[in-house]
């Protein structure tokens, strides 16, 4: 068994200038790696004949689901290409759709014909319940975090999943794409990685996400833990590393510590 994750286009991917690692993806599926499942990465930035790689994924595995993570805008038209693609190959496998977009508007996002599931929120541990759930053939019912249609179509918006203590997150599993496929130029380096040290933000500005998607709460890692996850992406031969937060200065203490 295999699980199908994809990072669609965004419509502006440039390598070494926005061609990042797939975070979302990274973090999401970090748990149900751990679990012991077998997941495939598909970037459409880099994969430019991805339509292939995910035909012969099909062809020579049995796909539990296929997960996608996308933000609002042109990001969607890859969602919605991969989408249809899959559901071609094979009407029965269940679509995932996860990232800021989903999360917001689970109804909105669920009335497409392609998209079976959505997972609103944080995806770590959600995710994982829910793949033990489609692997062993349970119904959704009460699973928190998650959207989904029953099989008359009829839309169920389950509880939100409280947030998790983002230093409890485990290793990131690298392994799962060519970490130097995805070196960005940035501050002088041509060998810049990409990587998440906080979430949210405190205020309420009243044309950021934040403010409904994370409830005006901020939470981070560690500065000992930032150093621990910036030892490890030297290892990947990065020159320096671009800190992914939404708001990175809330805690002064902590950045004079890291």
């Amino acid at each position: 068994m295999k699980i199908i994750a994809i990072y669609p286009s965004t419509g502006l991917d440039k390598e070494k200038a926005s061609i990042g690692l797939p975070l979302s993806l990274l973090h999401a599926f970090s748990k149900v790696v751990k679990a012991g499942y077998k997941v495939r990465i598909i970037d459409q930035r880099l994969d430019k004949q991805w339509r292939k790689t995910l035909i012969n994924e099909f062809e020579n595995n049995e796909i539990v689901y296929a997960g996608i993570s996308s933000m609002t805008g042109k990001q969607l038209a890859g969602t919605a290409d991969a989408a249809k693609l899959i559901k071609k190959i094979s009407k029965k496998t269940p679509i995932i759709l996860g990232g800021i977009h989903a999360s917001l508007l689970p109804a909105q996002t669920l009335n497409n014909r392609y998209i079976d599931i959505v997972v609103m929120g944080e995806g770590e541990i959600t995710l994982l319940e829910l793949t033990e759930r489609l692997v062993n053939r349970r119904e959704l019912e009460e699973l928190r975090g998650v959207a989904y249609k029953t099989h008359s179509g009829r839309v169920i918006i389950n509880e939100q999943r409280q947030f998790m203590d983002i230093n409890e997150t485990i290793d990131i599993p690298y392994d799962l794409v060519n970490v130097q496929d995805y070196y960005l130029s940035l501050y002088g380096s041509n060998k810049t990685l990409s990587l998440q040290v906080g979430r949210g933000c405190p205020h309420r500005c009243n044309y950021c996400y934040n403010t409904v998607y994370s409830k005006r709460k901020w939470r981070s890692i560690s500065a000992e833990e930032m150093f621990n996850k910036v030892t490890l992406l030297k290892e990947f031969g990065a020159e320096s590393v671009d800190l992914v937060d939404d708001n990175y200065f809330t805690n002064i203490k902590r950045v004079e510590r890291f």
